[in-house]
């Protein structure tokens, strides 16, 4: 599917398990996210493990010239999976039970040249677009402040956190929305 919205000719692509644009997803994200202690191959080992999830769902962008330039993905959250483990244990009272029936957006990355043309916002937008689950739940880093931005202009709240996922890594806030399709 082509969009306009974001002001360049764009192409959305569904990343699945295997897939040569889950492979590109993983380049962005090694991109974005560099970690000298992460290889790229774990990242797709990672995005492979995170594709078999249940109500897995994730979207490559693409510019007008094919280029992989953005992705996002998420998944139901379920007892058992690292995240969920680390943040349901975080959560304040007012927020128990937010992890039960919940999409948790694990993955937003936009290449820097791309970045403030609405290519993050149509993708969050997308992939929670049907939804079945009643809320949805993602971390970003408490200093983020155009994705904390961003989110918030998009329905998102603070629902937990600052939190650290490692001891010696920056600290996290865990924002929620409702989902309206639920």
């Amino acid at each position: 599917m082509s969009s306009t919205e974001t002001g360049i000719a764009v192409a959305h692509e569904v990343i699945e398990r295997h897939s040569f644009a889950l492979l590109e997803a993983a380049r962005i994200y090694h991109t974005v996210w560099p970690d000298p202690s992460t290889r790229y191959v774990d990242v797709v080992a990672m995005l492979n493990r995170h594709a078999g999830y249940p109500g897995f769902a994730g979207l490559l962008v693409r510019d007008s010239t094919g280029q992989a330039v953005a992705m996002a993905y998420g998944h139901t959250t379920c007892p058992g999976q690292w995240w969920h483990d680390r943040v349901e244990p975080e959560l304040p009272s007012e927020s128990a039970g937010w992890l039960d029936d919940c999409f948790v957006l694990v993955e937003l990355a936009v290449l820097p040249e791309y970045r403030r043309r609405g290519i993050a916002r149509e993708l969050v937008e997308r992939l929670l677009r049907n939804r079945t689950e009643a809320r949805a739940a993602l971390s970003t880093q408490e200093d983020n402040e155009p994705a904390i931005a961003l989110y918030t202009t998009l329905g998102w709240r603070q629902i937990a956190g600052p939190m650290r996922f490692d001891p010696a890594g920056a600290p996290y806030i865990i924002m929620g929305r409702e989902l309206p399709g639920a």
